[in-house]
C-alpha cells in the first residue's frame, strides 16, 4: 500500500474530527397519549415523535422521572407516568444531551366521592372526611372550601382522602369544593349547618304593650342576620351567639294571648333555615275589680249624699202654690 504524502497527512491530523461528522438532530415531541392522567401516576404514557436518539433517551414529567416502560425507539417512548398534580405541566424528552421541545400533559382535576358528616353544628369545630381521586401527591397545594368559607386541611392521605375541620357558620346548603394544585373540584355535594333549635325563654311571659327583653337559649343560633318572629312580626335582636339570642318583644297586636315564636337564620336567602316554636305569652293589661270594700263604700257614699241632698231641701225657702213668696 502506497503511503500518504507527508503534506496530506499533517492536513489530516490538523482536521477537526468533529467537523466531519452531521450534528445530531435535537429531540421533537410530536404528541402525547394520553395528554391527561390520574395524580397518583401509575399509568402508561407514549411519547411519539423525532430524534430520539442516541440512546439513552429519557423523558420527565413536570420535572419527575417518567421510567421507561418499554425500549424506546427513535420516535417513541413508552413511559410509567410519574404522580403528580396540576394542569398543563411539561412533558420533556432529552437524548444524547439535546433536550425536546416541552407539550403540556394535564393531571386530572380532583372529584369527590363522599363526605361524612354531611352537616354539623353552627359553632364549627366538628372533623369531616372526604374520600375520592386526584387529591394530589404529598406536598401538593391542597384546600376545602364551604361555599365562601375555607374548611381548613388538618391531615390527608395522598391522592384518595383528607380531613378537614368545619369553621364556625351556618345555613342550610354550601357547596364542599376540593382545589389541588389550582384544579378544583366539580360540587356534586354539600354541606349544611344543623338548623336552630329553642330550648327556653327566659322569661317566658310579658305585657303586652312591649319592650319586654327576651332571652332566647338553644342551639345553633348561628352568628349574624339573625330574626326573631313572633307570629310573623319581627323584632329587634340585640346580641347573638351560638347557645343564646336576646331581642326586645314587639306589642301584641290584639291584647293579651299566647304567641309563637321562631329564630330564622339567613332570612329571606336560599340558605334560610327555620327553629321550631316556643310560645311567649302576652299579658294583658290590668282592669280594677270592685271588692267587698269598694261596694260597701258605694253604698255609703250613695246614702249620704240623698241625705244631703234632702236637707238641702228642707233648708231652703219654698214658695207659694201660685208661685208667690211665702209671708
Amino acid at each position: 500500500m502506497q503511503a500518504l504524502p507527508a503534506s496530506t497527512a499533517s492536513l489530516l491530523l490538523a482536521f477537526p474530527l468533529w467537523l466531519a461528522l452531521p450534528a445530531a438532530a435535537q429531540p421533537f415531541i410530536d404528541e402525547l397519549i394520553p395528554d391527561h392522567g390520574p395524580t397518583a401516576g401509575g399509568v402508561l404514557l407514549t411519547i411519539r415523535g423525532s430524534s430520539f436518539e442516541p440512546a439513552p433517551a429519557t423523558a420527565t414529567v413536570a420535572g419527575r422521572s417518567c421510567p421507561d416502560a418499554a425500549p424506546p425507539t427513535p420516535t417513541e417512548i413508552v413511559c410509567t407516568l410519574p404522580e403528580g398534580s396540576g394542569a398543563g405541566v411539561d412533558v420533556q424528552v432529552t437524548a444524547g444531551g439535546l433536550p425536546s421541545n416541552t407539550a403540556p400533559f394535564d393531571y386530572d382535576p380532583p372529584s369527590i366521592a363522599s363526605l361524612d358528616p354531611t352537616h354539623a353544628p353552627t359553632n364549627g369545630g366538628t372533623l369531616i372526611t372526604l374520600v375520592g381521586s386526584n387529591f394530589g401527591p404529598s406536598g401538593a397545594p391542597l384546600s376545602v372550601a364551604l361555599g365562601s368559607a375555607g374548611c381548613p386541611v388538618v391531615s390527608s392521605t395522598p391522592h384518595t382522602s383528607l380531613v378537614c375541620e368545619v369553621p364556625a357558620g351556618q345555613g342550610a346548603s354550601h357547596d364542599v369544593v376540593v382545589t389541588v394544585d389550582g384544579q378544583v373540584s366539580s360540587p356534586p355535594f354539600v354541606f349544611g349547618y344543623d338548623a336552630p333549635v329553642i330550648s327556653s325563654l327566659e322569661p317566658s311571659s310579658g305585657p303586652a304593650t312591649g319592650g319586654t327583653t327576651l332571652r332566647v337559649v338553644g342551639q345553633n343560633l348561628g352568628t349574624t342576620l339573625s330574626v326573631l318572629l313572633f307570629d310573623g312580626t319581627t323584632t329587634s335582636v340585640l346580641s347573638q351567639s351560638h347557645e343564646e339570642i336576646q331581642g326586645i318583644t314587639p306589642a301584641a297586636a290584639d291584647g293579651g294571648h299566647d304567641t309563637t315564636l321562631r329564630v330564622v337564620l339567613d332570612a329571606g336567602t336560599p340558605q334560610e333555615q327555620s327553629s321550631n316554636t316556643a310560645i311567649f305569652s302576652y299579658l294583658a293589661a290590668a282592669v280594677p275589680t270592685a271588692g267587698p270594700g269598694a261596694l260597701v263604700a258605694l253604698v255609703a257614699g250613695m246614702v249620704i249624699s240623698g241625705w244631703l241632698a234632702g236637707r238641702a231641701r228642707e233648708a231652703s225657702p219654698s214658695r207659694s202654690d201660685d208661685g208667690s213668696p211665702p209671708r
